[in-house]
């Protein structure tokens, strides 16, 4: 049987990522609050998090320079994308 019930590092950094996306107004043009962004993201994707604000303290309590640790690896990762991706068209020319 398949276990799609995600460690809680993987729930820390949905949590991680919803809250920036609030806070950028991603969502009805920030006319809605987190608590619903939070229970529609989690009810699409089948997770049960009852209490996003107890993962956010975690992230709160993180290391000044590690508090956005899974927004900057996304950054890294897509960005290192990128340039294989530049590599790859330059060498095709």
């Amino acid at each position: 049987m398949l276990n799609l019930s995600p460690p809680i590092s993987a729930l820390i950094n949905l949590i991680e990522l919803l809250y920036a996306c609030h806070e950028l107004k991603l969502f009805n043009g920030g006319d809605v609050t987190l608590k619903r962004v939070v229970e529609h993201v989690c009810g699409l994707l089948g997770l049960d998090v009852k209490n996003a604000s107890s993962y956010y303290a975690r992230i709160r309590r993180r290391k000044a320079d590690e508090r956005t640790y899974f927004i900057d690896r996304l950054r890294e990762v897509l960005l290192k994308r990128m340039e294989e991706d530049d590599e790859k068209h330059y060498h095709r020319r």
